[in-house]
């Protein structure tokens, strides 16, 4: 490019807005790319490390009288 007659410093900018410009439109396209396919993966990690479906719901909440239903529970069953 030099030989044409543009400067350093030109050709320098020019190389560095080419190299934003990919730069940027990967990481646009990584971001949208990542939105599809989270879901998949969290839900593979999910299911390896132990928190995949359940039958079982448990509701966890605090209470003052908890031996009183402890026991109303045990009897239940």
């Amino acid at each position: 490019m030099k030989a044409i007659g543009i400067t350093s410093k030109d050709i320098q900018k020019l190389y560095v807005t080419k190299y934003v410009v990919i730069s940027a439109g990967g990481c646009i396209c990584g971001y949208i790319l990542s939105r599809f396919v989270t879901k998949v993966f969290t839900s593979n990690i999910a299911l390896y490390m132990g928190a995949g479906k359940s039958d079982i719901r448990i509701d966890l909440q605090q209470s003052e009288n908890i031996e009183q239903r402890f026991k109303g529970v045990i009897s239940r069953i």
